[in-house]
């Protein structure tokens, strides 16, 4: 039966008809139906379309006191959201609040990636050094994605560093993170070097 709400407030959201689809939960409230995640995610989904923001902040924290748990897409509209706005300082306090429930996601390293093709390389610098302050250091695809940004970037030296940093911050490179360097080194035609990183990939002591 949830099922059939959540497809009808979508339907009515499309519309542009927002009163009656936020009318529908107190609908199912009547009807003795539970609101699942699913449903929740459509209308926070729909809210963000269209810059309601308070609105679907108002979902989210409701979900997280009253209703069904935010799941990780719940966290990836927000991230998203506030990625795409520029506000990567309200993206991180969404990323901590998500490792601080446990809850893990490559959602990070997409919007790194998107950061680095859109050329805001700073912006996703300044993202990936506020991750260790929001629940933790990144993880090796986080490292990996940024890694890449700055190779395409001609930042080389940069992403070298972040390389000798992994094993510090508890992240062993792995094959695409030898792979983001070598293809960095080859393009500034520093070819001994990636011919070292050729071996340390394969006989190295990281893994």
């Amino acid at each position: 039966m949830w099922f059939s709400f959540t497809l009808l407030i979508n339907a009515l959201f499309k519309a542009e008809r927002v009163g009656e689809a936020l009318k529908m939960l107190d609908v199912m409230e009547k009807k003795g139906i539970s609101a699942n995640p699913h449903t929740y995610n459509t209308l926070i989904l729909e809210h963000l379309k269209v810059d309601r923001l308070g609105e679907a902040q108002e979902l989210f924290e409701f979900m997280g006191l009253h209703g069904p748990q935010p799941t990780v897409y719940t966290y990836i509209l927000f991230i998203d959201y506030f990625g795409k706005s520029g506000d990567l300082q309200k993206a991180l306090e969404i990323f901590g609040r998500m490792k601080n429930k446990g809850i893990v996601s490559n959602v990070v390293a997409c919007n790194l990636a998107r950061l680095g093709k859109e050329g805001k390389i700073e912006k996703a610098m300044e993202f990936f050094k506020g991750m260790d302050q929001c629940g933790g250091p990144p993880d090796t695809v986080s490292y990996n994605t940024i890694m890449d940004s700055l190779c395409k970037d001609g930042k080389l030296g940069l992403a070298l560093n972040m390389f000798y940093e992994m094993p510090e911050k508890g992240c062993n490179p792995d094959v695409s993170t030898y792979n983001t360097v070598i293809h960095g080194l080859v393009k500034e035609e520093k070819l001994d070097e990636a011919l070292w990183f050729c071996l340390l990939k394969r006989y190295g002591s990281f893994s």
